[in-house]
């Protein structure tokens, strides 16, 4: 198949080079010299600027591929100008626009966080009545967790909401603050039918993740309905779909749902939890091809995600440490002494991971805390 990708993803190049497929790259970089060479062809673009790319795109193309969250909306725009099947501009808001997407769950019965859109007819003050403090401040087209800001009384709301809509002008949303255990859904889907669902859990949200841990079966139960409600629900049949849930004690709230390959190394840990290569599973469902056997869990792989503060590098202690642990699997760190680093502004950013693998949740859960408590970066604030 002749394949547009939007979007670089090292990972998903080569699984699409692997079975053959001719590959065509949209990115606002060139192209990394590890995949240059299995690229058909290359056009540096901006997401914004995709849907006027489409003119100068020689053709055809069987699909056009998002490989992540910013690309989602401008890849169904290339689908439209070119004549390409797949999800529409239309169909693929929900997924995107988180306004959209809290009427979706709204619609389907689905538990989720009380909220209000901003600008909108309802003011913050009669919300903060009603659900009280704090609250969480979204731009309702925001990525990884940009712009996303916790509003612990009501001195702090006006100027924030005054500051995000200058940068987010496209609206927000205020949402009620949920308490409890995180986790997500990885949904990999052919025809309709769900060939793996995984569950992620949230140690620490976007810092520390294990994949396949074990949950008591009624939980399991209730997040496995709830996923396949908001799949069918909101149509998508092919690809794959990230779905977010807090576990309050009256049972899961679903929180966002993505409809392409989440972030966080979290392909990488399902790739160790379940002996398969996710890329490969993820361009089955949307070429319609499957050929590997079900899916079954062989171990259980967690992460550390690493960021530290913005600022000056001053020292990196633990590193021995961290490389005698039991199950390490990997450990990458892009830093150094005397490197100033700039403040997060999104879950995408880091600077290297952690990865362990072990017979159960409770032991890799345990390493992953240490390896978090030993490695110590020492930062200088540059304020």
């Amino acid at each position: 198949m002749r394949l547009l990708i939007a979007g670089h993803r090292r990972d998903l190049i080569l699984a699409a080079a692997r079975v053959g497929h001719s590959v065509v790259l949209v990115d606002p970089s060139p192209p990394r010299r590890s995949v240059r060479h299995l690229l058909a062809g290359f056009h540096p673009c901006d997401p914004s600027g995709a849907a006027d790319l489409a003119g100068s795109l020689l053709g055809p193309f069987d699909l056009v591929i998002a490989s992540g969250e910013r690309w989602v909306l401008p890849a169904a725009q290339l689908r439209e100008r070119l004549g390409v099947s797949g999800p529409t501009v239309e169909q693929e808001l929900p997924f995107r626009d988180k306004l959209a997407m809290k009427r979706t769950f709204q619609r389907l019965g689905l538990a989720h966080a009380r909220y209000i859109p901003w600008p909108g007819e309802v003011g913050w003050e009669e919300f903060a009545r009603d659900v009280g403090f704090p609250l969480a401040l979204k731009p309702r087209m925001g990525v990884g967790g940009a712009g996303f800001v916790r509003l612990a009384s009501p001195e702090m709301v006006p100027g924030a909401l005054s500051a995000s809509l200058d940068r987010f002008p496209e609206g927000l949303l205020l949402e009620e603050w949920m308490t409890g255990p995180e986790c997500s859904v990885e949904t990999f889907l052919l025809e309709g039918t769900a060939v793996l669902a995984s569950v992620t859990e949230y140690v620490s949200y976007g810092r520390i993740n294990l994949v396949s841990p074990t949950l008591p079966d009624a939980l399991d139960r209730q997040l496995l309905l709830a996923n396949d409600r908001a799949i069918e629900g909101l149509g998508k049949r092919a690809g794959m779909t990230h779905l977010e849930f807090f576990l309050t004690p009256a049972g899961p709230v679903v929180s966002e749902i993505a409809g392409r390959p989440p972030g966080g190394y979290l392909m990488d840990l399902i790739a160790l939890a379940w002996g398969l290569d996710p890329w490969a599973l993820f361009l089955d469902g949307l070429t319609g091809s499957w050929s590997a056997a079900s899916p079954r869990r062989r171990t259980v792989a967690g992460n550390v995600v690493i960021y530290p503060p913005g600022g000056t590098v001053r020292g990196i202690h633990g590193v021995d440490a961290v490389r005698a642990l039991p199950g390490l699997v990997r450990f990458s760190l892009r830093l150094r002494p005397g490197e100033v680093v700039a403040p997060r502004r999104s879950l995408g950013q880091t600077r290297g991971v952690i990865v362990v693998t072990g017979p159960d949740a409770g032991s890799v859960r345990r390493t992953l805390l240490e390896a978090d408590r030993l490695l110590r970066i020492e930062m200088e604030s540059s304020s």
